[in-house]
């Protein structure tokens, strides 16, 4: 009496994120990496196969870090994507699923951004794809502060001292000017 041992194939791959295998109907994916399937009688000896999946999934190591536009509607933001993977592979990357375009090597820009929650998706040579939302956050606004409320009776002269709390003006127009001494300064 003699046995014949039986056939055991391993199946070690990795894959991307997403991705998955069926061996003897059982789904093999990154939330189920790993697993034996055994087949009764399936080699040709009419032994048992056995099937050892070993399944790892690619990751990408990224960080990214957003500037706002210059004013609300422009699209003066971006995005420096600070680190990326590998440097020796090359990436391609779209924004808000518009076309890929060749990655530089990391630290670079992707400008022309508005505010808001830009998606960023970057496939690898493998044609891997990972995605990432980024928030770039909006302008910031503008606050003048005229000082407190005064009451003007007539043929008081008044001085406004405007405090400028969050940008520089570029230009300064009090209106009606007839009546101030100075139609064109802060103060």
């Amino acid at each position: 009496l003699s046995f014949v041992s039986e056939i055991s194939e391993t199946i070690s791959d990795q894959l991307c994120d997403g991705d998955e295998i069926v061996v003897n109907g059982t789904r093999y994916n990154i939330s189920n990496p790993n697993g034996m399937e055994r087949i009764p009688g399936g080699s040709v000896q009419g032994c048992d196969s056995v099937i050892i999946v070993d399944l790892t999934f690619k990751t990408l190591d990224a960080t990214f870090s957003a500037e706002s536009p210059s004013c609300p509607n422009t699209f003066d933001g971006r995005i420096l994507v600070e680190t990326l993977g590998v440097p020796s592979e090359n990436y391609t990357y779209s924004v808000n699923s518009g076309n890929f375009i060749p990655a530089n090597a990391a630290p670079f820009y992707i400008d022309g951004l508005g505010a808001g929650t830009q998606r960023i998706r970057i496939r690898d040579e493998d044609g891997c794809e990972f995605q990432y939302n980024i928030d770039v956050p909006g302008p910031a606004g503008l606050d003048l502060d005229l000082g407190p409320n005064l009451a003007i009776l007539p043929g008081d002269q008044p001085i406004l001292s405007p405090v400028v709390l969050s940008f520089t003006p570029v230009t300064i127009s009090w209106e009606p000017s007839q009546y101030l001494s100075c139609s064109d300064c802060l103060s």
